[in-house]
């Protein structure tokens, strides 16, 4: 106990009042802590919320202190806003105790002096201020209380009714969970309602109204869809049921105008009908550019003999000004969406003209 740290906390279990502890151990330095009003209960009220003066006053208070110490005990004072009654520990192992509590000061069975940040409103061996002792073993408010009056019992320091309290139901510390009442000492959803296990919890619910527990627990209703008197049922305003989903008919490339009716390759759906990109044809399923394609060469079905390319819609063997041969069709890289700036670049639905060369 080489610390006037440590000295203070001696005097203070050895009988001193906080107050005159405090006193002894800061050699009555008129105005050292300004800052501060230090009341018998062991509470402190820091007016200086200047941080400049609040620093200047903890220099003040740790000037004694070795210089490795020193630097501890002004962070730890700062924290406390220049309230030294809240500041818990020796020298080297300074604290700033939480707010709503203080620090006391005790003495061990070893004759060591030990400090701990404790709540006087609840804690019974300093119950209201530090070293006052219940007798009774329960504080209340910072009062020590024998019992608590029926049916209350004491839970954490307070006195509690654990046939209704929801965090202390049936017993302290047993809560329950998220919208349940307690009742009589049981958890219980309120009327219409029932408990169902999502998400690692007990919950709440309505299974008439529950679209993820519709009429039972984790019975699911599909995406987008309702739950109305416990059963699944319709689709939001401008969508229908397919399959398992409820989709948008009028936009859906796989099911267009219809539930399973699919676009061709290429193409979107536009207002429930599939759309090739302007200047293609559905040929076979695909959207295909009858001036170009060596098999629907004008028409969908009619191939070019094999090295004959396809130009404007007439089997040729040459290519025309501006065109280039991709997969034996005579195609315009600038503007084909299939061979959009080279052979084999296909538009994707997102960008599907091609212009110059590029998707847009």
């Amino acid at each position: 106990m080489n610390s006037r740290f440590d000295k203070v906390a001696m005097a203070m279990a050895g009988g001193l009042s906080r107050r005159n502890a405090l006193r002894w151990f800061t050699g009555i330095l008129p105005g050292a802590f300004l800052g501060a009003t230090v009341a018998e209960s062991g509470t402190a009220t820091a007016l200086a919320a200047d941080p400049k003066t609040v620093k200047q006053l903890c220099q003040k208070y740790c000037l004694s202190l070795m210089p490795h110490q020193r630097k501890e005990c002004e962070d730890a004072c700062e924290q406390c806003n220049g309230s030294i009654t809240a500041l818990c520990g020796t020298a080297g192992s300074l604290i700033c105790c939480p707010s709503g509590t203080v620090c006391c000061y005790s003495v061990n069975s070893c004759g060591q002096t030990q400090s701990t940040c404790t709540d006087t409103s609840s804690d019974p061996r300093n119950c209201g201020a530090c070293g006052n002792v219940c007798s009774g073993g329960n504080c209340v408010n910072g009062k020590c209380v024998s019992s608590c009056r029926a049916p209350m019992v004491v839970c954490s320091g307070v006195c509690t009714n654990t046939t209704s309290d929801v965090n202390n139901c049936g017993a302290c510390g047993h809560a329950c969970g998220a919208g349940q009442l307690c009742t009589n000492g049981v958890c219980a959803c309120p009327a219409g309602s029932t408990i169902c296990f999502s998400g690692g919890l007990n919950v709440c619910v309505n299974l008439a109204s529950d679209p993820n527990n519709c009429g039972t627990c984790g019975h699911a209703c599909v995406a987008g869809g309702t739950c109305v008197n416990g059963v699944c049922s319709g689709c939001p305003t401008g969508t229908v049921m397919c399959g398992n989903a409820c989709v948008d008919l009028t936009n859906s490339s796989t099911n267009c105008g219809a539930c399973g009716l699919v676009c061709p390759s290429g193409a979107s759906c536009t207002n429930s009908t599939c759309v090739c990109p302007t200047g293609s044809t559905v040929c076979s399923s695909v959207c295909t550019n009858l001036s170009t394609d060596p098999n629907n060469c004008g028409a969908c079905g009619r191939a070019c003999p094999a090295g004959v390319t396809c130009s404007a819609g007439v089997c040729s063997s040459n290519c025309p000004a501006g065109t280039v041969v991709c997969s034996g069709a005579c195609v315009n890289t600038a503007t084909d969406s299939n061979n959009c700036g080279s052979c084999g670049h296909i538009c994707p639905n997102t960008t599907p003209t091609c212009t110059a060369g590029v998707c847009a």
